[in-house]
């Protein structure tokens, strides 16, 4: 009797149709291959993203010997070390929308903020 019942479960399983809203209608459509790819890009550019934020809060030290100081993060961000913490925070910023670019959050923020500019709710 389980075996009858799992053999059937694993049939409906693989009879059953992927449901994509956004290509509702299309025949032939598959967009497993094209979704698959850009989620692998998306997975790449988030982890050199991560790397190169991590690599900013690590080296700041590099970071400000290659490109000197900044004299807006000098007056603002702490006097002597203003520089350094500039870089730690820039590369926080980068390490965060890192992760939403590999999460797919990136595109909810970006249309939240610049959505109404363009007519969309």
């Amino acid at each position: 009797m389980e075996v009858q019942i799992l053999s059937r479960a694993l049939r409906t399983l693989s009879s059953a149709e992927e449901h994509f809203l956004y290509t509702e209608g299309v025949v032939g459509s598959n967009p497993t291959a094209s979704m698959s790819k850009f989620m692998v890009t998306r997975i790449i550019v988030g982890i050199i993203g991560i790397v190169v934020g991590s690599i900013m809060v690590i080296k700041s030290e590099w970071f400000l010997s290659f490109s000197g100081r900044i004299n807006w993060a000098e007056i603002h961000l702490g006097g002597e070390g203003g520089t350094r913490v500039f870089y730690k925070l820039l590369g926080v910023l980068a390490i965060i929308i890192s992760l939403m670019i590999m999460t797919g959050m990136i595109e909810g923020l970006l249309l939240a903020i610049f959505g109404p500019l363009f007519g969309q709710r």
